[in-house]
């Protein structure tokens, strides 16, 4: 083969025999087989020069030495090849054993965020594929992993042909601000992709993302805005990470309070032990913060209320990864969120989060009534 070009679709075949006799010819627009070939040699453990070896042996395609090198980039940064962090099944098992109100756990042995919003994505594709009815209704609330978790699904049920859901009807549980970059609904340009095989519809928060708490219930009874409110009960699935590291700064609900919010509503939430947030509300080791007073940010369904959404038989699925900032684990969140008896089904979570928090040990359980 001669390469003509900068990436593998640019490839042509010369016309050169297999073993058996057959043409090796490959349609210079198919970057996908010939790609497919050198990725499954290289997941192989196979060493370059082993590679060429391989490819002219059983296919008859010559390449340059740099040809795999280039295809294999093309492979990585196009979604192609990449790698697939393992579970690690005790510590999940010791988690779901100690807080039997969990359905699943999945701990994942990996420091890369992508790689627990890989397992988070293959985890809710196979809720949503055990999904009896034609229509589910997922809640999201988070930024960038929640927005990977999404993109991963979307890309799982493209050839989903089983599915029986036909229509997603997607709510954003949380108000987005006026600046882009600190969005949590990124989430939502994943369901617009054309190849879905399913129809897809939404229910937005087109809502200022911080108010001052005199004014929320006024705010939940706009018109336009009291849809979000009014329709939350219909939600039968809610994704959500979770923020930490507080007293660092690396919480991106304390960064939105800090551009937005009085001084003084920081100064309580530190006064009230804020760890880190769940559902872009304040989270300490007693359970959820209502300061009642200050601002907060605008959300659809208070924590509080995520027992009762449990107990009415829905899923809550908390996604935690490292730290994006810091890169840290977030064994103080966990171990937060798991004091709160009932208050998520499913958790997926990175394996130093998860170890850091079994050593510490498990907290006793607050009782139901907290």
């Amino acid at each position: 083969m001669k390469h003509v070009g900068k990436t593998p679709g640019a490839v042509r075949s010369r016309h050169t025999k297999r073993p058996d006799g057959g043409l090796a010819e490959f349609d210079p627009r198919d970057r996908e087989h010939l790609t497919s070939l050198v990725c499954a040699q290289f997941c192989k453990g196979l060493r370059v020069s082993q590679i060429l070896v391989a490819l002219k042996r059983d296919h008859g395609i010559d390449l340059t030495r740099e040809e795999p090198y280039e295809i294999l980039r093309w492979a990585a940064s196009n979604g192609r090849l990449r790698y697939l962090a393992p579970q690690e099944s005790v510590l999940a098992q010791r988690l779901v054993a100690e807080y039997s109100w969990l359905e699943q756990a999945r701990v994942v042995r990996s420091a890369e965020p992508l790689d627990v919003a890989q397992q988070a994505a293959q985890l809710l594709a196979e809720i949503i594929r055990e999904h009896k009815g034609s229509d589910i209704h997922l809640g999201f609330a988070g930024g960038g992993l929640v927005a990977e978790t999404v993109r991963l699904l979307t890309g799982l049920l493209q050839t989903a042909d089983e599915l029986l859901v036909k229509r997603f009807i997607v709510h954003a549980l949380v108000a987005a601000p006026h600046d882009p970059r600190r969005n949590p609904n990124r989430f939502l340009q994943w369901f617009l992709e054309p190849d879905l095989p399913f129809e897809t519809t939404f229910v937005g928060l087109p809502a200022p993302a911080v108010v001052n708490w005199e004014t929320l219930d006024a705010l939940r009874s706009i018109e336009g805005i009291a849809e979000a409110f009014d329709r939350a009960h219909e939600i039968d699935i809610i994704v959500t990470s979770a923020g930490a590291h507080w007293d660092k700064g690396c919480s991106a609900l304390r960064k939105l309070y800090e551009t937005t919010a009085r001084p003084e509503t920081l100064h309580a939430l530190d006064q009230a032990g804020c760890v880190g947030d769940i559902l872009w509300q304040p989270l300490s080791t007693s359970g959820p913060i209502e300061l009642g007073a200050g601002v907060r940010a605008v959300t659809v369904l208070d924590l509080a209320a995520l027992r009762g959404f449990v107990g009415a038989g829905k899923r809550v699925i908390l996604i935690l990864a490292p730290c994006s900032s810091c890169h840290g684990p977030k064994p103080e969140v966990l171990s937060a969120v798991l004091r709160w008896e009932g208050a998520i089904t499913d958790l997926v979570v990175d394996s130093r989060t998860a170890v850091d928090f079994l050593r510490s040990g498990s907290p006793e359980r607050a009782n139901s009534e907290a």
